[in-house]
């Protein structure tokens, strides 16, 4: 069996002690962006509630319509 040099170990370990350093970077890097779209997430939401609200507050002709459509809806007595 044939042994590997001990310069030529050295450099084994230090290339894999270096592809280690840039993996948990890389790691790390995508754990913040996870972070961050878990972060922007709800607020995509309430911005998109908001508009629909608007929206069907404009195609109801005001905010009163819009309850008593709502309730009507809801409850068959209106």
């Amino acid at each position: 069996m044939k042994t590997i040099p001990n310069n030529i170990q050295i450099k084994i370990q230090s290339k894999s002690a270096a592809q280690n350093d840039h993996t948990a970077e890389i790691e790390q890097e995508v754990s913040g962006n996870i972070i961050v779209l878990a972060a922007f997430a709800p607020l995509l939401v309430g911005v998109w509630v908001a508009a629909c609200f608007v929206g069907a507050v404009m195609m109801s002709d005001g905010s009163v319509n819009l309850f008593q459509s709502w309730l009507s809806a809801i409850t068959p007595m209106f």
